[in-house]
């Protein structure tokens, strides 16, 4: 499985403009894993307290989870039209 890396949007409207807008997502990798790596400890910690206090570690599960859903993006479409005004809008997750 690999991450998204390129997010494209199409804007059409009726009879008027066309915009493609074609954005790298894989330029805010590395800032979202830095950022990661700040919040990891405060998020262990926390599940630590929660295991021992409340004898529940599903908070542990939710690194996996998070991880496992933001793979799964890549090939994502998302189109939104509307008939009356003749707009159409597409997110595209590549």
């Amino acid at each position: 499985m690999m991450p998204p890396s390129l997010l494209r949007i199409y804007i059409e409207d009726h009879g008027r403009s066309r915009i493609r807008l074609w954005l790298p997502v894989i330029v805010l990798w590395p800032i979202g894993g830095f950022l990661g790596l700040l919040i990891l400890p405060v998020f262990l910690l926390a599940s630590g307290i929660m295991r021992f206090v409340y004898h529940q570690n599903w908070l542990l599960y939710t690194i996996p989870a998070v991880a496992r859903l933001i793979l799964e993006l890549r090939g994502l479409r998302i189109c939104v039209s509307n008939q009356a005004a003749g707009t159409k809008v597409q997110f595209i997750i590549d």
